[in-house]
């Protein structure tokens, strides 16, 4: 087969041309102790998909956004369709940031720590970088499009600090139920409890739809894509947290789950290459609710896990990382963009893969000491669901 040309031709908004996927693309980090590992070959990478070892077709390193390799040769169809020749003569892989405000949960303390990373953030991005910031608070608001301008984007972080965000109304709520629960018959709690988990369910199911959304108008963007996700995390079993502490027999191991909502945005960032990245907006949370006059009824490390564990899922699975137990988040962020910058692209032809349909994917090294991190899924998009992407991207 011929060798794929030395970069693709790049509509100037960034949007991704539709072609038919011929290869699975994995964007691969390695580190040592935390520092980046820069100097891997392509023998030293095993790529299992779902649990059988697969030849490896295609390799390159990017490096601060630059693509090395002998005119791309080595690297897969979907890095050539993204790369782009500066005037220099380099090729490099623009980067695509979105950044998303789940602000249905954020409290107002919760948010300035955030902005002020993501102000430094902002100022680092490189001129082929482009950005946006949706806040969502029971629907979406894109604050800022997708942009090169560190001016607009700096505005926008400006004007989601004058917008409060919803979490106060919802908390509220809780506190309230739980009062309730405290003075309430045990033959009533179920009742109350169910109440809770049915409210719950619809908000998380509405929120991940929304989520998801923004997921797919990402996926239309060409170049490395990243979603900065902020949040207080989705209770994977809304109402769990309340039935472990009112009583076992409150909920039904349990009524409500959002697993398919969880699993449609995974299916969506896979497919498309995106890395999820999650900052916890609670940061050092101390135990207890100071609101309360009586000691707590809710486990406070009992409610963490249950809405932590859908947080982990959707940066693990994405090859990305979940930043908690921070009130600052410079560093946190700095990781974030050279991550974004320099990884590894290792590419397997889809022909030679067994079966159809959703896969796991694993990627380890033979180096030892040396940890990576790439999506553990993926599913090949079809012309009719880039269609979609792109209809998603104009309507946000």
């Amino acid at each position: 087969a011929a060798d794929p040309p030395a970069a693709a031709p790049q509509p100037a908004t960034g949007v991704r041309a539709a072609v038919e996927v011929t290869a699975m693309d994995l964007d691969v980090v390695a580190t040592r102790d935390g520092r980046p590992v820069d100097d891997l070959a392509r023998d030293e990478f095993v790529v299992k998909v779902d649990g059988k070892p697969v030849p490896i077709d295609y390799f390159a390193r990017v490096e601060s956004g630059t693509v090395h390799g002998p005119d791309l040769a080595t690297a897969s169809p979907d890095l050539v369709l993204d790369a782009l020749r500066a005037d220099t003569g380099e090729t490099f892989v623009p980067r695509q940031f979105l950044v998303y405000f789940d602000d249905q949960r954020l409290l107002p303390q919760e948010r300035p720590a955030l902005v002020e990373g993501l102000r430094d953030f902002v100022t680092r991005l490189a001129p082929s970088d482009r950005a946006s910031i949706v806040s969502y608070d029971g629907s979406t608001r894109v604050l800022v499009p997708f942009t090169s301008s560190k001016e607009e984007l700096l505005d926008g972080l400006l004007r989601l600090e004058k917008a409060s965000p919803k979490g106060l109304a919802w908390q509220a709520q809780y506190t309230q139920t739980v009062r309730e629960l405290r003075v309430s018959r045990p033959s009533t709690r179920s009742a109350i409890v169910r109440s809770w988990s049915d409210e719950s369910a619809a908000r998380d199911r509405s929120s991940l739809r929304e989520l998801s959304r923004s997921v797919s108008a990402l996926a239309a963007r060409s170049g490395k894509r990243t979603l900065l996700l902020v949040t207080n995390g989705y209770e994977w079993f809304p109402g769990q947290t309340l039935a472990q502490a009112f009583g076992p027999s409150a909920l039904q191991q349990f009524d409500q789950d959002i697993s398919d909502e969880l699993k449609r945005v995974l299916s969506e960032a896979n497919a498309a290459g995106i890395t999820i990245h999650v900052f916890d907006a609670k940061g050092l949370v101390a135990p207890g609710d100071a609101s309360e006059r009586l000691p707590s009824a809710v486990n406070p490390y009992s409610r963490q896990q249950n809405f932590r564990d859908s947080m982990v899922a959707l940066s693990s699975e994405t090859g990305g990382s979940l930043v908690e137990n921070r009130n600052v988040f410079r560093a946190d962020l700095d990781r974030v963009y050279r991550e974004a910058s320099s990884y590894y692209s290792v590419g397997v032809t889809l022909s030679g893969l067994p079966g159809t349909g959703a896969r796991k994917v694993e990627v380890r090294t033979t180096r030892p000491g040396v940890v990576v991190k790439a999506r553990k899924g993926f599913g090949a998009k079809t012309a009719d669901d880039a269609a979609v992407d792109r209809v998603e991207m104009a309507l946000l």
